[in-house]
Order: C-alpha cells, then sequence, then structure tokens
C-alpha cells in the first residue's frame, strides 16, 4: 500500500458494537461479517472521514507509541480484511 492511497468507508456498513473494545462489521448485501478487536475498532473509527495510508499510520503510530513501520505492517493485513469483506474502498495514489 502507498502512503498516498485514501482509504474510505463503504456505504451501507452495518455496525454492532459487542463491548467497548469489540465491534462487528456487515457490509450491505454481504453474507459474512467481520469481527474487530480493540485496535482494529480503533482503526475502522479514525476512517469515519477517508484518510490517506499515511495519515491514519502517524496517528496510530503516535496514539500507540509505536514505530511507524511496525504499526503499518500490523495495519496492512487489518486493511486486507475490511477490502475483502466490502467494507472499506483504498483508492490508489495518483
Amino acid at each position: 500500500m502507498k502512503s498516498e492511497d485514501v482509504i474510505s468507508r463503504r456505504p451501507g456498513v452495518m455496525e454492532a458494537r459487542i463491548s467497548e473494545d469489540e465491534l462487528v462489521l456487515l457490509g450491505v448485501g454481504s453474507e459474512s461479517y467481520v469481527g474487530l478487536d480493540a485496535i482494529a475498532s480503533d482503526v475502522w473509527d479514525r476512517l469515519e472521514a477517508p484518510m490517506r495510508f499515511a495519515d491514519l499510520v502517524s496517528s496510530l503510530a503516535a496514539d500507540y507509541d509505536a514505530p511507524a513501520e511496525r504499526i503499518e505492517a500490523d495495519l496492512e493485513p487489518t486493511l486486507a480484511t475490511l477490502v475483502e469483506g466490502g467494507l472499506v474502498d483504498i483508492a490508489p495514489a495518483g
């Protein structure tokens, strides 16, 4: 993923907060759901407005006091799961 890529929630995603730290998402027309742990739920919350990948990494690195490289490595599989579930779109840079 490139730093300038823009990540945005897809319209019509239904969400249910299971606990303070857990969220379940269901895409419109989807027959599956995605359960999110505390950190993935935080990522989802931050994507309330479209966000560049670099900005998402920076904000998470600052809040979790972790190196950007580690955040980036951990974030990519989470975003891939959200894309596969039809929950977010990633618009390529350029």
